[in-house]
């Protein structure tokens, strides 16, 4: 008797702290909607640089990855709604009302000029700074999110400021980058963004050419336009 008495109370005790988790859990985590990125989309990253010859284009069209965002989080635009989400997004990750991850493979990164297709020898030492065989993939993957306090109160369109990690040549740095996200119909969401770093920053030797005679400037702006597609 005294076994099962103390199964129950251990029972009831249990029983009493998951309800107690579930009414301390934010609601905006209750429903999710999830994205992938959306097959024959214009979704590009673009890497631009500079060189004592020219400047530099490279083009990467293969990105790869998921988004998940609470629905209560997404493209508010009244108010109070706002201040709620601001909340929600200093949260820890675990709360996070957005969650990303997305990756470029480097072998499809390609350098153009004029629109065209512009040096394989280029590409070639770009693969060669990548490691591309040792680390084939470039990922970004999402720690923290705000709204920009800059921003206009529209629908269909938001600011928010992405903080997160990225990783390149096995080499990860935190990034923070301003993003627009955008209603592009009822199923698909763009994610535009743009930021300035270093190639030393992920202990990349900017690439030099003929002896030394050709260098790489060392900063260099990476563009991103991502369409995702709600998943069935």
């Amino acid at each position: 008797m005294l076994i099962m008495r103390t199964a129950t109370k251990r029972l009831r005790l249990m029983s009493l702290a998951c309800a107690g988790l579930l009414l301390a859990a934010p609601a905006f985590a209750e429903t999710w909607t999830h994205y992938r990125t959306c097959e024959n989309s214009r979704s590009e990253v673009l890497i631009e640089g500079t060189s004592t010859m020219h400047p530099w284009t490279v083009r990467g069209r293969s990105i790869e990855g998921e988004v998940r965002i609470a629905e209560d989080f997404l493209l508010k635009a009244n108010g109070e709604d706002r201040r709620q989400a601001r909340q929600r997004a200093r949260g820890d990750e675990k709360s996070l009302p957005v969650q990303a991850e997305l990756a470029v493979r480097s072998e499809t990164l390609r350098s153009f000029r004029d629109g065209r297709p512009y040096s394989d020898r280029m590409d070639n030492i770009m693969y060669e700074k990548l490691r591309v065989d040792e680390y084939p993939e470039i990922v970004y993957k999402l720690e923290s999110l705000d709204w920009d306090e800059t921003g206009s109160e529209n629908e269909e369109k938001v600011l928010l400021v992405a903080d997160g990690e990225l990783t390149v040549a096995g080499v990860a740095g935190r990034l923070s980058m301003p993003v627009e996200m955008t209603r592009v119909d009822s199923g698909r969401l763009r994610f535009s963004g743009e930021v300035d770093f270093k190639m030393t920053d992920f202990e990349i030797d900017p690439p030099r050419a003929l002896a030394g005679m050709i260098r790489t400037g060392d900063e260099i702006t990476v563009r991103v336009e991502w369409v995702v597609v709600e998943e069935d």
